[in-house]
């Protein structure tokens, strides 16, 4: 970009060629022509014209390039003859080629890409979210107006949530997933009441759980649910599932239980020591394939020289993960008391629908680090776990969906993906913006490093099933028909996920099992379908259908909650200025209440219910010992009080000169 200069390079990072060119004229600034990335060799850092800062933007870059610069043209798109939805490349906006390969993954991954498509949730996003600028970008991807788009406000919107990707600095696509999930996940929790809760924690001497210990269930004629609040999470639907421990003291053999949620499975390629312990496993239990343990001469020397590698299968790998392994330190037994020998063993309680295995390629010694380039081998189809179930009667059968591939080194390499369109079944590549069709053996060839697997649905009844379908796609509904509805998330999660679960409807209902008042035309948001359906998929999955969409009368509207949020924040802020003086009072409030109260008016939760002082005291109306200001108790002045009293009621009214409650009893 100097003037008078038009030298032209292979890029700023490969073959150098900018770089030296730098060393050379030291002309210090370099452009990508694709992307608009502008590059300073003299700070070393890097920025991105914005085409559309200025209405001659364009003009100016192509002046100073010349007909070299290739912007591409908004404008511009494929043959719409030859149109599929979803091959769209995304251009590389600066070593965001692990961005590019992760973003082509998960728009692969159909079931949490159609549901985000199709269930209209573009417009209920927060603009500048991650969510918002993701479903954003699937829109361009399937769009079919572009051969490729610029991901940069997504960009933007994860560099916010998270600085390690806000640098152009090469970063790992896994630590990127996460982050990428984990908050579309949280930007799509939906609070429920009534639902089923997860319970995680650790279980002692028992070989089950009950994952759902709270259901639906009708406490009284008028069909109420109960109100605990929960939430539900489809990205907890699609991702994610529950790894069981067990730990097993050496002395006594006593075990211990545990159980928690993931959302991918890192996987070892084994050492000399797992690989042997792999194939001791594999020959005891009569595997029908066991793990390369010795090599022949020829093989050690040219895995030695990086030559050759040596081979793995997927299998191998969980085997790893699920064998019995010693730990190198001591845990306090439940039963001898003592800090002892223990042994630990994975197994999964569930498997997700889609299944995300991380393949843990990077090594980090006490020095060096360095990349694991071994080859393990995965199937396209039926990839079997069911036998790492907990439960070793049901079947966990997978098909691959999507491979993020790793070229290179540890310290400078490249990121591509191969994904399976779901509308032709085909496999592409893609290198960024570039896109090309690839055979099956291309993609199990790839030395993988993240791999996206969906689940293989299963029905109660294939032909019952079947028939179902067929004739919802014929029935012609009207609402004044004799119907019944069903919520679009559930019906999704019975097109698409391996095990819908019962008939629910919480992310629409409010705590009276009705219609939520903040939906404003319900008929968006569920399924219509006849009497006798509805029947028989109550009759196969349990459950209830909606008999009606008339919305509830007893909560109250979002809008009068919202003005009594303002209305009582400002309020207490206007009294609670005013100091408490020597001749006056101290209020005493359960922090407990307090901080309720504090949820409401901040973080729109729900009103806290009646003033309640009853935890700071014994049954026998004496107060508790060793309550501490700030963590059990707060003070207000009376006016305050007097406010909070005349709202929400309750008590019991405690009254202090100084703010202790020990004190002036």
């Amino acid at each position: 970009m100097q003037e008078k200069c038009s030298f032209i390079g292979c890029g700023r990072t490969k073959k150098a060629h900018c770089r030296e060119h730098f060393s050379d004229e030291k002309h210090g600034l370099c452009i990508n022509v694709h992307t608009g990335e502008i590059w300073c060799y003299l700070c070393d850092t890097s920025f991105v014209f914005e085409y559309s800062a200025h209405s001659n933007a364009r003009d100016i870059l192509k002046t100073m390039v010349g007909p070299l610069l290739r912007i591409r043209d908004d404008s511009s798109s494929p043959d719409s003859g030859h149109f599929i939805p979803g091959i769209c490349g995304l251009g590389n906006i600066g070593n965001t080629c692990y961005m590019n390969s992760v973003i082509q993954a998960m728009a692969a991954c159909y079931p949490l890409t159609i549901y985000l498509r199709d269930l209209d949730l573009f417009h209920e996003a927060k603009k500048s979210t991650i969510l918002y600028e993701y479903i954003n970008l699937l829109d361009d991807l399937f769009s079919g107006k572009y051969t490729y788009a610029i991901p940069r406000e997504l960009r933007r919107s994860i560099a916010l949530k998270n600085r390690q990707f806000a640098s152009y600095n090469q970063q790992d696509a896994q630590e990127l997933l996460r982050t990428v999930v984990d908050n579309i996940e949280e930007s799509l929790k939906i609070q429920i009441y009534g639902g089923p809760i997860d319970v995680l924690g650790p279980i002692e001497n028992s070989s089950t759980v009950t994952l759902s210990d709270s259901t639906s269930s009708t406490s009284s004629s008028e069909g109420h649910i109960p109100s605990s609040k929960n939430y539900y999470s489809v990205v907890r639907s699609i991702f994610g599932g529950i790894l069981h421990s067990d730990v097993c003291c050496l002395e006594c053999n006593n075990v211990s239980m545990s159980r928690e949620l993931f959302y991918d499975v890192s996987l070892s390629i084994p050492n000399e020591d797992l690989r042997n312990r792999i194939y001791q496993k594999q020959i005891e239990t009569q595997s029908n394939r066991t793990i390369e343990k010795d090599v022949k001469l020829y093989k050690s020397i040219g895995i030695f020289f990086g030559i050759t590698s040596r081979e793995y299968h997927l299998d191998d790998l969980f085997e790893g993960f699920c064998l019995e392994e010693n730990l190198d330190y001591k845990l306090t037994c439940s039963k001898c008391k003592v800090p002892t020998s223990s042994e630990k063993k994975f197994s999964f309680h569930e498997l997700p629908d889609v299944l995300t295995i991380h393949i843990k390629r990077f090594k980090h010694d006490s020095f060096f680090s360095s990349k694991i380039s071994d080859t393990v081998k995965f199937p396209e189809k039926d990839l079997d776990l069911s036998r790492f179930l907990t439960d070793e009667n049901e079947s966990a059968r997978y098909d691959l969906l999507s491979v993020i591939n790793h070229q290179g080194s540890f310290y400078g390499g490249h990121y591509v993906s191969y994904c399976k369109n779901y509308h032709n079944n085909k496999w592409y590549l893609f290198n960024d913006k570039y896109v090309k069709e690839v055979s099956v053996d291309d993609v199990l060839n790839a030395e993988a490093y993240l791999l996206f697997y969906k689940r293989r649905v299963s029905y109660p009844d294939d032909n019952v099933i079947r028939s179902i379908r067929d004739r919802i796609s014929k029935e012609e509904i009207d609402v004044i028909d004799d119907v019944l509805f069903i919520s679009k998330v559930w019906n999704y999660k019975w097109n698409f996920l391996h095990d819908p679960g019962p008939i629910t409807n919480y992310e629409i209902q409010c705590e009276h099992g009705k219609i939520r008042r903040d939906i404003e035309n319900p008929l968006t948001r569920v399924k219509i379908i006849s009497r006798e359906v509805g029947t028989e998929l109550e009759n196969l999955y349990g459950g209830a259908c909606i008999q009606d969409i008339k919305q509830c009368n007893e909560c109250v509207d979002p809008r009068e909650l919202g003005e009594r949020r303002n209305r009582e924040k400002l309020g207490v802020t206007k009294i609670d200025r005013i100091e408490v003086t020597k001749d006056d009072s101290w209020y005493i409030l359960d922090t407990r209440w307090i901080n309720q109260w504090r949820d409401f008016i901040t973080n729109n939760g729900d009103p806290p219910g009646e003033i309640s002082n009853h935890r700071l005291f014994l049954k026998n109306g004496n107060l508790k010992k060793n309550l501490k200001k700030n963590i059990h108790y707060r003070g207000v002045n009376k006016l305050v009080w007097k406010y909070l009293v005349e709202i929400y009621g309750g008590g019991p009214e405690i009254v202090r000169k100084e703010l202790n409650i020990y004190r002036n009893l």
